[in-house]
């Protein structure tokens, strides 16, 4: 795998760490505009967290062809770092 394709790989999992904290975003002002009780608080939570889980996973198997990488991370920290806050 040459420069250019790590680099690009960094640059999908950017996106993905962007999509993810986004999703993550959206939430928030969904429970800011409604508000839950801690029972669906904690159900909203554990299924962002499934849903992170396999699409993180999804995302990694079909850039890396399933091997961690760790520019694959660098870039998903980055991109979840960028967009929350």
């Amino acid at each position: 795998m040459g420069i250019g394709q790590e680099l690009s790989v960094v640059a999908a999992a950017y996106l993905v760490g962007v999509m993810v904290a986004a999703v993550y975003g959206a939430l928030r002002i969904f429970r800011r505009l409604k508000k839950h009780s801690l029972f669906w608080i904690s159900l909203e939570d554990l299924l962002y967290w499934l849903w992170c889980g396999f699409y993180v996973f999804l995302e990694i198997h079909r850039t890396c062809s399933g091997r961690i990488r760790w520019y694959y991370m660098l870039g998903l920290l980055l991109g979840g770092g960028t967009f929350s806050g």
